[in-house]
């Protein structure tokens, strides 16, 4: 997990922050079953994705009198590939896997809680909150090459792709006062969205070429901790 920090609002002020934590892919992003050699892909694709992290930058504003805070946030998300887990399906250890990572970088905007109170410790908050945005997603390379468990020699390549599409947030989290203007803060987040990849070139034992269009859930529960500076 990444050390964070987090600048958050209290009413009737402007926040900025910047955040980090560890990205946990989870379904359809994580698992590894679907037929990578399909010329045509309908439902969800597995992303053979593993734990990564991700950074972020976010705008608060809480408008005294007002129910919630408005909030902004553009986050960059990293998760490696699963490249045994690639090579297993292809059918031989023999294999040689390279791969890149998922990239996901969205701008979300929604509202969040003001915090909650427990009136036993006036120190203590907890806040949720609901976003909505567009979101940038990067598909990456596969290349598979080698020998088979029969001597054959096997060779598989899928382009990497980008895609626009829209996404979604819903987060909760908690920060603690040290001093009036510095404390500390955990949260967790649920980032889900569905990008759509057209034309993924794919080449296969040198006598195939064809392309494919790659439908990918990509949902990623993120734990972060850190710093809180009032303004």
């Amino acid at each position: 997990m990444l050390a964070s920090l987090f600048i958050t609002a209290q009413e009737g002020r402007l926040a900025i922050s910047i955040n980090g934590g560890v990205g946990i892919p989870t379904r359809y992003f994580r698992m590894g079953t679907a037929n990578a050699g399909r010329t045509t892909q309908s439902g969800v694709s597995p992303g053979y994705a593993l734990p990564g992290w991700n950074t972020d930058i976010s705008f608060t504003s809480t408008p005294s009198g007002f129910f919630a805070s408005f909030t902004g946030l553009f986050r960059y998300q990293d998760n490696p590939r699963d490249g045994n887990g690639i090579r297993k399906f292809h059918g031989s250890d023999g294999l040689s896997v390279i791969t890149g990572h998922w990239q996901t970088g969205f701008l979300l905007f929604g509202l969040a809680s003001k915090g909650i109170t427990p009136r036993s410790n006036e120190f203590t908050s907890f806040y949720f909150k609901l976003l909505i945005g567009p979101a940038y997603c990067k598909l990456p390379a596969i290349s598979v090459t080698g020998k088979t468990s029969s001597n054959q020699f096997y060779y598989y390549e899928q382009s990497g792709k980008a895609a626009f599409t829209m996404s979604y947030l819903l987060g909760a989290g908690m920060h603690v006062k040290l001093t009036e203007h510095i404390g500390i803060t955990a949260n967790l987040d649920y980032f889900l969205t569905r990008p759509e990849f057209k034309e993924v070139l794919v080449r296969q034992n040198s006598t195939y070429t064809g392309s494919q269009t790659i439908v990918q859930n990509i949902t990623v529960l993120s734990l972060g901790v850190g710093l809180v500076f009032f303004m």
